[in-house]
Order: structure tokens, then C-alpha cells, then sequence
């Protein structure tokens, strides 16, 4: 004998009705509304609840992993059919008395103008932050500009060679910024020449790493490589420079060596130096009259 339902014969047609507009919305992709409206019409004690909100997580996680570019653009259509299937089968077994609201198209309305507002607020923060991230690249930009041309390194940890002459330049083949130059021995004679591979910015902490292949002048047959950072900062006039930093080479297999930096010109002008520093002849010249007063450079500049 089957037993009689109780329940008010427009729960039947009402789950009908409910059932017919979460499959238009889920089959014209919009999950996101076909889910609110179920949650908005099942009660608080609905078995089918659970798996109402367990999807719409599933659905906002997808989402967020898609717009964080975790997932590619087929993973993610792959994973969103998945759970417009499940919501579909879902759907089918809910029981009449489980639904406590009238289902129509006010409701629908109110969701998909919630859902455009939360995308359009979205779209507003993207938009936000995307202006701010340019922003920064090209505060970034001036900053690295303001650090064109030459600069001395003193290197604390190294007795025989202790300067350096760095020139910071915009490779106009790489579009790239780079740290070059030319290591000396304390006698004046070059011993290696260093060249920028890939430079990294990090203006948060105001650090410029870079990796670099070296060459010696005694072994020109042979390059090895090493690593540098450079610490800038602006001075009292607000002008970026580059302060200190270290490097290590790669060929040595030593701990970094740490060394500080200020602006050739400005150590030219202290030795009363007035050729052009825009000639590597004049570098040599310079080295060795920077060798010769090395103790008040060291004192001066560090």
C-alpha cells in the first residue's frame, strides 16, 4: 500500500519550477547564482544543503586558482564541468519538502544582480591594483635610471684586490638594466671582467640581484660565473645610489665578500683626477692613483 503525501500539492510543482531554472542557469555557466538560489530555498536541515555549499566553496576555489594562473584555461573548464554535472545529478534528488520559499523571478533577479556586483567590484580591484603594480614599475624604472654610470667598490674581505670599477647601464639589445666591470688587483692590473646575465629588482627591500659571467684576463679562454646584490638607497637630495653589497664568485668557491660603493666621478674629484672617466685607459690610471691612496679612500668613502 503507498503511503499518501501529506505535503500541499504546489511543493511538486514548486521543486518542478526550482529544478527547471538551476538547470538554465548551471547550462548557461552561471554557477555561481544557480547556487545561491538553491541555498536561498533549501531548509536549514536539508541533507542536499551540505552539498550545496561544499560546491559553491568547490566553485570559488576553482576560480581563485584560475585567476592566480595555478590552472590552465582547460584544467579549469574541465574542473567547471565536473561540478555543473554534479550540481545537475544533484538537483534530481532533492525531496518536495526540503524547499520552504516560492521560487520566481525576483529572487533569480536580485542573485545575478548581487553576482554582478560582486564581479564588478572585482573587475574594479584588478583594475586598482594593476594601476598600482605600472605605477610601481615605473617608480621603479626612475630609480634604476638615476644609477647610470660608474661606480668604485671597495672590497672589505680581499687584501689583494680590493677595487672594483662597476658601470650600471640599460642594455639597449636586452631592454634590459646591468652591473658590469672590471676587478683590479691592488697593483693597478686588471684581473677580471664581470658581465651582467639577468638583473632582478626587488624595490621592496631596495636590493638588485644579479647574475654575472666572469673572465679573467690571464685565462681569457675561460668563463665561470658568480652572484651579486647591491643594496640603493636615496641620499638627502632624494638622487638613488647604490651603497653597498656583495658578491660571490662561483670560480673561488668562498664565502660572499662584502664591499661598499660611491659614484667615480665623486672619488675622481677627491684625488683632483680630471680626465674623462668615459675612457677604460683612464680607469687604469685612476686605479692606480685610488691603490696609491688607498688607506683615505677606504677612510673617506666607507
Amino acid at each position: 500500500m503507498h503511503k499518501i503525501s501529506t505535503l500541499p500539492k504546489n511543493c511538486f510543482v514548486k521543486k518542478k519550477e526550482l529544478i527547471n531554472k538551476i538547470r538554465n542557469l548551471v547550462e548557461s555557466s552561471d554557477l555561481v547564482t544557480a547556487l545561491e538560489l538553491l541555498r536561498e530555498q533549501l531548509r536549514t536541515d536539508s541533507e542536499s544543503l551540505n552539498e550545496v555549499l561544499t560546491h559553491r566553496s568547490n566553485v570559488s576555489q576553482l576560480s581563485k586558482d584560475f585567476r592566480k594562473g595555478l590552472i590552465s584555461h582547460e584544467q579549469y573548464s574541465i574542473k567547471r564541468n565536473k561540478i555543473s554535472s554534479s550540481i545537475l545529478l544533484m538537483i534530481e534528488g532533492i525531496d518536495s519538502k526540503d524547499i520552504i520559499k516560492e521560487t520566481g523571478d525576483l529572487l533569480i533577479e536580485k542573485l545575478q544582480y548581487e553576482n554582478q556586483k560582486l564581479i564588478d567590484k572585482n573587475a574594479y580591484l584588478i583594475n586598482l591594483l594593476n594601476k598600482v603594480q605600472y605605477e610601481r614599475q615605473l617608480e621603479g624604472l626612475e630609480i634604476l635610471k638615476n644609477l647610470q654610470g660608474y661606480w668604485l667598490e671597495i672590497i672589505f674581505s680581499d687584501e689583494q684586490r680590493q677595487f672594483s670599477i662597476g658601470r650600471f647601464i640599460y642594455n639597449e639589445i636586452k631592454k634590459e638594466y646591468e652591473f658590469n666591470g672590471i676587478n683590479y688587483k691592488n697593483s693597478g692590473k686588471e684581473f677580471y671582467e664581470w658581465n651582467t646575465i639577468k638583473m632582478v629588482s626587488d624595490f621592496n627591500k631596495n636590493r638588485l640581484y644579479y647574475l654575472y659571467s666572469v673572465i679573467k684576463f690571464e685565462a681569457m679562454n675561460r668563463e665561470d660565473y658568480g652572484l651579486g646584490m647591491v643594496q640603493i638607497k636615496p641620499n638627502n637630495k632624494g638622487v638613488w645610489e647604490i651603497k653597498k653589497g656583495f658578491f660571490t664568485d662561483a670560480h673561488e668557491a668562498t664565502t660572499a665578500k662584502s664591499f661598499f660603493v660611491v659614484k667615480l666621478e665623486i672619488v675622481a674629484k677627491f684625488l683632483s683626477f680630471n680626465e674623462s672617466l668615459d675612457k677604460e685607459k683612464n680607469h687604469r690610471k685612476l686605479i692606480k692613483k685610488i691603490v696609491e691612496n688607498k688607506d683615505g679612500i677606504i677612510q673617506e668613502f666607507t
